[in-house]
């Protein structure tokens, strides 16, 4: 630690995080969702964000049900450890509600 302070170094600690939209956009990377991360001048960040052109609501046929609805649904499938019906709709009432319930359990 001497030899970082001399040299004006600071230990670098990696982690990622990522958002999920709607079940059409995803972003995975380092970055914050903030103006200091995102706006490549201050912080050395990678993201990286994909769609999928034809699995959008822009179609208003149906919810998307693209790669991104299926990497939602598999991150849920390991942290939550079950695939529900409700989760199909993450917008709806029923879906919160049972991922509280399931969130609460778990936390006892």
């Amino acid at each position: 630690q001497e030899q970082a302070r001399k040299n004006r170094r600071f230990m670098v600690y990696v982690h990622s995080k990522g958002m999920i939209v709607d079940d059409e956009y995803v972003i995975i990377g380092s970055a914050n969702i903030n103006q200091r991360s995102m706006e490549g001048t201050r912080d050395t960040e990678i993201a990286m964000g994909a769609y999928q052109r034809q699995y959008t609501w822009a179609n208003k046929i149906s919810a998307p049900r693209g790669q991104v609805y299926g990497y939602r649904m598999s991150l849920w499938a390991e942290h939550i450890g079950a695939i529900e019906e409700d989760f199909n709709h993450p917008e709806s009432i029923e879906c919160m509600r049972r991922v509280r319930h399931l969130g609460e359990h778990n936390w006892d």
